[in-house]
């Protein structure tokens, strides 16, 4: 769903945005259950956080400011993580990770959301 979208009414989106987590929940449960699991080893608590704050369109700095370590060890963290999950882009290290659930689909989506209400109170 895009938040935009006219397809959904505005008071209904929240609704629509908590289905949707929950379906993608339940389907990953399942397709665990079916499929052998092949869950990468575990990321870091430090990785997790990194790739969170770049699912969610943070650059290294933000993300640096924001868990109070420097820009390269962020840069550092996500690229430990693509190692550990054998991906090559930090797109794909955040579409394994949330596959996986190392990271929460939730809380990037919710975190992206609060920035955008922000945003749109900000307006004049």
């Amino acid at each position: 769903m895009v938040p935009d979208s006219t397809a959904v009414a505005s008071e209904c989106y929240l609704a629509v945005q908590l289905m949707a987590c929950y379906m993608y929940s339940a389907l990953s449960r399942e397709a665990d259950t079916t499929a052998g699991n092949g869950v990468p080893r575990g990321l870091t608590r430090r990785e997790r956080q990194c790739l969170e704050l770049a699912a969610q369109g943070k650059s290294d700095w933000v993300a640096g400011r924001i868990l109070g370590i420097s820009e390269r060890t962020v840069h550092n963290h996500i690229e430990h993580a693509k190692r550990r999950l054998g991906v090559a882009t930090r797109v794909q290290a955040i579409v394994h990770a949330l596959v996986s659930r190392q990271i929460a689909f939730g809380d990037v989506i919710r975190s992206t959301a609060d920035e955008d209400d922000e945003r749109r109170r900000a307006r004049p």
